[in-house]
């Protein structure tokens, strides 16, 4: 049965590279019985990220840019296959960049 859930990180720094999906943290999942387990993703800011296997990742063209939105709220949700269930929610916190140049804060 799945007891908990953790993200390794849960801030990202702004304007990554995403032409493709970036891999934002591990999603570690404490499980009583050993059991297989399946891991889904809801919640306010879901469509700006993916899950694969346990590796939560910041989806392909989407731009954490600190001054437009500084937090993501999201809820994974873990299944094991006797369909015990999981969640919680995380808010993955965007970090702010110095600008290094003028053109920068353009």
């Amino acid at each position: 049965m799945p007891i908990a859930l953790e993200l390794t990180v849960t801030s990202l720094a702004e304007n990554a590279d995403t032409t493709s999906a970036t891999k934002i943290a591990g999603i570690v999942i404490t499980e009583t019985d050993g059991d297989t387990n399946d891991v889904t993703l809801s919640g306010a800011d879901a469509a700006s990220f993916e899950v694969s296997g346990t590796t939560l990742k910041l989806k392909s063209g989407v731009s954490a840019d600190y001054e437009t939105k500084n937090t993501y709220s999201i809820r994974l949700s873990v299944a094991d296959e006797s369909n015990a269930t999981y969640e919680e929610v995380f808010v993955i916190t965007v970090i702010d960049l110095v600008a290094t140049s003028i053109y920068d804060m353009l």
